[in-house]
């Protein structure tokens, strides 16, 4: 008896967890490229109840800036975040790493933060870390999950900027100043004349 009711709460758990993109099994990374969770539902067009902030406001190549979901009014039980170019127009590959905080797991090949449980979440924060080579100004793209026909995808936050780092070089060459003299008294020629007689 107390085996069917460990079989009965096992299977209650895993029917009660909500899966990005899908409980059907697809993968995560099938959603990769346009940040839609498959629910076989259209995602909302209203104005997402949700910010995306981060800190600082640039960051240098290699530099992790934490990122802070939050939600407004209703709490979000599901998202996927990724960071890319700020211009669309630029190759828009998912650039960086996550850091793994409790309840998410990378995805996209490590490009991208998902979440591992529908608990809601009414705010969480992640660090980001650039790339070590410059890439530009970075924007992070995010799904929020509100329920499974209720969710907001490509949310762009705000454009974090990357630092412009200069470099100058110091001459460690001695300079040499010539001066001259020039007089400003004028010459003055005299010349004698010898008389014969």
């Amino acid at each position: 008896m107390l085996h069917v009711f460990q079989l009965i709460c096992l299977a209650s758990f895993l029917l009660s967890v909500d899966s990005y993109p899908n409980p059907t099994g697809a993968s995560i990374d099938s959603a990769c490229s346009e940040l839609m969770p498959i629910h076989g539902y259209a995602a909302q067009t209203t104005q997402p109840p949700y910010n995306i902030a981060f800190n600082p406001s640039n960051f240098a190549p290699g530099q992790s800036v934490t990122v802070t979901l939050t939600s407004q009014v209703t709490g979000f039980k599901g998202f996927m975040i990724q960071a890319r170019r700020a211009n669309i127009s630029q190759n828009q590959e998912y650039l960086g790493s996550f850091s793994v905080v409790a309840n998410t797991i990378q995805a996209c090949a490590l490009k991208a933060l998902v979440h591992s449980s529908n608990t809601v979440k009414q705010s969480l924060a992640f660090n980001w870390t650039a790339p070590v080579t410059s890439v530009g100004d970075v924007s992070f793209r995010v799904t929020f999950v509100q329920g499974k026909t209720m969710f907001w995808t490509k949310i762009v936050s705000n454009v974090l900027m990357e630092s412009v780092i200069t470099t100058s070089t110091v001459s460690t060459t001695p300079t040499v100043i010539t001066t001259s003299t020039v007089s400003t008294t004028p010459t003055v020629s005299t010349t004698s004349a010898v008389v014969y007689h």
